[in-house]
């Protein structure tokens, strides 16, 4: 059961791959005072989430953002990375070395306490926990 009110904080982001690393900072600051093993966690499942809404969503054609939603809980750090969605691609985990794409929510299943997706008429939602 929560005790206290979640803290939220919302950035949105440019459709280009140098957002990446502001998105980490970002991350950063908001973890500040938290272990460095979960701000390492939660910086590469940020990187890995922003990219493949940076590559593979159709953001960049429509509003030209993607948006980093961090929720901080008692327990655990929930964060979120919405896109416009895309026509033909949905969120993948292929765990084929040798493809080219899929491994980012490989890597983001392996991190993360828990993760997922959620798809509408307006777009994606990725998201993954991590627990203090």
């Amino acid at each position: 059961m929560s005790t206290g009110t979640p803290k939220l904080t919302e950035i949105q982001f440019r459709c280009d791959a140098e957002e990446v690393s502001r998105a980490r900072a970002a991350t950063r600051r908001r973890l500040r005072g938290k272990s460095q093993e979960l701000i390492e966690r939660a910086e590469h499942c940020v990187s890995e989430t922003i990219a493949n809404a940076i590559t593979h969503s159709a953001s960049q054609a429509t509003s030209g953002l993607v948006s980093l939603v961090l929720i901080e809980l008692d327990d655990r750090i929930r964060v979120e990375v919405i896109d416009d969605g895309s026509e033909s691609n949905r969120p993948t985990v292929i765990e084929d070395p040798d493809d080219e794409t899929g491994r980012g929510l490989v890597i983001v299943a392996q991190l993360s306490d828990d993760w997922g997706f959620h798809l509408d008429h307006s777009g994606c939602n990725v998201w993954f926990e991590l627990k203090f």
